[in-house]
């Protein structure tokens, strides 16, 4: 779908009105539920984090008439606050999905919008698997329209563009028209926000901005529903979206158009098996495949030099300090030593292993402070279509041991079974929820078009 003289809000707006569950084709289906599972796991995972808990107590000093479901707790708000809450708690682990041309982590931002405005409305499941999926499409081929430049301009993808997914996701659980549609995604505009800077010191910021996408999309639709309007040139107006925001003009704006509703992106997320930025993932995978084949002590390593992509080297090397020592969770999370390091010690980069205590690991540091790393061409050269990396391995007494990887574990070409993200999905939130009622979520979200109302799925999701 794509007319270069059709405003793109309404071709988006078209798009979202239009797709119907007869229309999903079974593997577009069965996708859904796979995202919606993994971000179950996510959110309800982040249940104990203290950024969680700040978050917690502030939803409760605001109150709301309990019509959504805040994942993994008791508690009970309004719609727009549930999706910040959960769209938060989702992204703090750095566990959730991710596009890779798109540079977005869509799951954190759509899902908390769809299921917090659904559970309101009392929607059908089938109406949820269509927010969930016209969410995905919206907010993946808006952020691939940027030729993975946003970065470039310090923004951060997956809140600037996610307010467009969100926008569209209860969009779709409103049944709004396409008049209605079009203002939303007006009005979503206005609210696209989210820099890098919100990590820098290790901070909590870029957390909240996913969150903050999932409520401004909550809060445009509502507002298209009550007749509010807004521009339908908000995304190539003369003062449009993609003029603020893109890297030196550069964009291609028939990406969002091109085969709408008939190819999907949603096919192409990839999901993380690691809780740290998406960046570390190709380095802790090589380490592991070299220690798999190669059985290396971590008292045995001499020195382990990385070779990566100029965007992950930004994300995840660079302060040098922080990276060596983490100061808080969130540094070891965008640390390229630290997590080489990990996988070498600990031969995984599960949640236990990025904790307050866990971060201070003198013997994980002591290995940390043998990396090393520089541009690799190849690399560069692949990237964003893949995330590359070659570790080299020097052990005491001169043997080098080395491997290079493209596809990290959950890549579409390197795919996490359903039975591997079932297991993730237990790891995070079996112990907050039980494994009981994580087998009863699990049944639920793989049944979802027999639901009649998805509270059946909400009332399952807190911790009472």
């Amino acid at each position: 779908m794509k007319n270069k003289n059709i405003p793109i809000a309404r071709q988006l707006s078209k798009f979202v009105v239009g797709t119907r569950y007869p229309r999903l084709a079974p593997e577009v289906v069965n996708q859904t539920k796979r995202v919606i599972l993994d971000s179950l796991g996510c959110i309800i995972g982040a249940r104990n984090l203290p950024s969680t808990d700040s978050m917690l107590r502030m939803v409760s000093e605001l109150g709301g008439n309990g019509e959504s479901t805040v994942m993994g707790h008791g508690l009970r708000t309004n719609c727009a606050v549930a999706a910040l809450a959960n769209g938060t708690m989702g992204h703090s682990l750095e566990m959730d999905d991710l596009h890779k041309e798109g540079t977005v982590h869509p799951s954190v931002v759509i899902i908390p919008s769809a299921i917090a405005v659904g559970e309101k409305h009392r929607i059908t499941g089938k109406r949820l698997l269509e927010s969930v999926a016209v969410g995905y499409d919206t907010m993946i081929r808006v952020g691939q329209a940027f030729l993975g430049k946003l970065y470039f301009q310090n923004f951060h993808p997956t809140s600037v563009c996610g307010v467009f997914g969100a926008a569209a996701a209860a969009g779709k659980a409103l049944d709004l028209g396409e008049a209605e549609m079009v203002n939303a995604f007006g009005i979503a505009g206005s609210q696209a926000s989210g820099l890098r800077e919100a990590r820098a010191a290790g901070t909590w910021g870029k957390r909240f901005q996913a969150g903050h996408a999932a409520m401004c999309g909550v809060i445009s639709s509502g507002l298209a529903r009550n007749n509010f309007t807004g521009p339908e040139t908000i995304f190539e107006g003369r003062d449009g979206f993609f003029r603020a925001y893109s890297y030196k003009g550069e964009y291609d704006l028939a990406k969002i158009g091109e085969n709408l509703g008939e190819k999907w992106e949603l096919l192409n997320v990839a999901f993380k098996v690691h809780a740290c930025c998406r960046h570390c993932a190709p380095i802790i995978d090589t380490v592991l495949q070299i220690t798999k084949e190669n059985p290396v002590r971590a008292e045995d390593v001499e020195s382990i030099h990385v070779g990566t992509y100029q965007t992950g080297i930004d994300a995840i090397a660079r302060p040098e300090n922080r990276k060596y020592r983490p100061e808080t969770v969130v540094d070891a999370q965008f640390s390229l030593p630290y997590c080489a390091a990990l996988a070498l010690s600990k031969g995984r980069a599960f949640i236990q292993e990025f904790t307050e205590e866990s971060i201070k690991d003198e013997k994980i540091l002591d290995v940390a402070s043998r990396v090393t790393w520089n541009l690799d061409e190849e690399a560069e050269r692949k990237y964003p279509q893949c995330f590359s990396a070659v570790v080299k391995i020097k052990k005491y007494g001169g043997e080098e041991l080395q491997a290079r990887l493209d596809y990290p574990k959950g890549d579409l070409e390197n795919p996490a079974t359903d039975d591997e993200l079932f297991a993730k999905f237990l790891g995070l939130a079996g112990e907050i929820i039980g494994n009981r009622k994580c087998e009863q979520i699990k049944s639920a979200v793989f049944s979802l078009e027999q639901m009649k109302d998805i509270r059946e799925l909400t009332e399952l999701l807190s911790d009472k």
